[in-house]
């Protein structure tokens, strides 16, 4: 009986593991699917919204031009923006004062090209974004996928503390 007993436990050990296996494997296949979905939407919201590309792949259109201060990388911005992943979902929404620094890369680019209370429109390929990682939780759910477009409807710099 104890060797049964043995037997159906290494049976399941090997189970949970291949099942293990699988599971990751189909996740990689996921991020594929996303990564290809996102894709799509970059190009279909290039021409769409009739954005313009930067060199390094930045989508921007600029909807109002401010006047003022450009901020450097060092700079301490007040910005608003909403930020939402290609099916429709707010990954982020901010009213705050922080580093340009802090931010995604694509953000970045865009904050040090804007002048104080600009409001421009951005669609960020997932490298100048969250990348092939994204972002998770503290219990290692994704609260931002990887290879995630972001798309940000307005972002306004609202103020330039220190340039």
């Amino acid at each position: 009986m104890y060797l049964l007993f043995i037997e159906l436990q290494m049976k399941f050990k090997s189970i949970l593991f291949i099942l293990s296996i699988l599971f990751l494997f189909g996740c990689k296949e996921n991020f594929e699917v996303w990564k290809d979905y996102n894709d799509n939407y970059l190009t279909e919201k290039t021409q769409e919204q009739k954005l313009r590309t930067s060199n390094t792949g930045l989508r921007f259109k600029i909807i109002a031009q401010g006047k003022g201060a450009i901020p450097k990388q060092n700079s301490r911005v007040k910005i608003s923006y909403s930020a939402f992943l290609c099916d429709g979902t707010i990954c982020s929404s901010l009213d705050t004062i922080d580093y340009v620094y802090n931010y995604p890369i694509g953000i970045q680019q865009a904050l040090k090209q804007m002048n104080r209370e600009s409001i421009w429109q951005l669609c960020i390929p997932y490298d100048l974004a969250y990348g092939v990682s994204g972002t998770k939780n503290t219990y290692g759910n994704y609260i931002i996928p990887p290879y995630s477009t972001l798309f940000i409807k307005t972002i306004e710099l609202k103020e330039v503390i220190n340039y």
